[in-house]
Order: C-alpha cells, then sequence, then structure tokens
C-alpha cells in the first residue's frame, strides 16, 4: 500500500491541465479502487451462491432427519459413529 501523497508533491502546471504523471498517478489509483470493487462483487456472488446452497443443504438434512424418525422414532444419533438413542418423553404427573 502506498503512502498518502501530500498535495505539495505534485508539480505545477499551467493551462488547468495535470501533468502527465499526475494524470498516470490518478489513473492508476482510480483503476486499483474499481479492481478491488469488481472483486468485492465478485466475492459478494460467490457467497449468494453459497447462502443458497445452504440453504439446500439444511433443507436435506431436516428431510433426512424426518426420513429417519420415521424409522426410529425420536432418537438423538451420534454422528461419529452412528448409534442412536431413544430420546426421554417428557411425561406431566
Amino acid at each position: 500500500m502506498k503512502k498518502e501523497k501530500d498535495y505539495t508533491e505534485f508539480e505545477v502546471v499551467k493551462d488547468n491541465q495535470l501533468s502527465e504523471s499526475e494524470l498516470n498517478e490518478l489513473r492508476e489509483a482510480v483503476n486499483r479502487v474499481n479492481e478491488t470493487q469488481m472483486q468485492i462483487g465478485g466475492l459478494e456472488a460467490h457467497k449468494a451462491k453459497l447462502l443458497a446452497e445452504i440453504l439446500l443443504f439444511t433443507k436435506e438434512v431436516e428431510s433426512t432427519q424426518k426420513i429417519l424418525a420415521s424409522k426410529y422414532g425420536d432418537v438423538s444419533i451420534d454422528l461419529n459413529t452412528g448409534k442412536f438413542t431413544e430420546n426421554a418423553v417428557n411425561k406431566k404427573d
């Protein structure tokens, strides 16, 4: 990252026109801003895609849970071993 320029570092040019070096420096700075904005846009698009995917995956998990619940009942499943235990039923006295 470049240091900030002090306005006194610019050349004095007549006819209300920037020097070639000043114009190039300004163009480069604007291009860096534009490139960074494009990268941010790409990241945001990727983020939106990932958010859509996580919604899909969440629905898959919920669907699988419903299928397993209909087969095994109200159980807790250890994802490491596949073993399951019945959940305690809350009974009112």
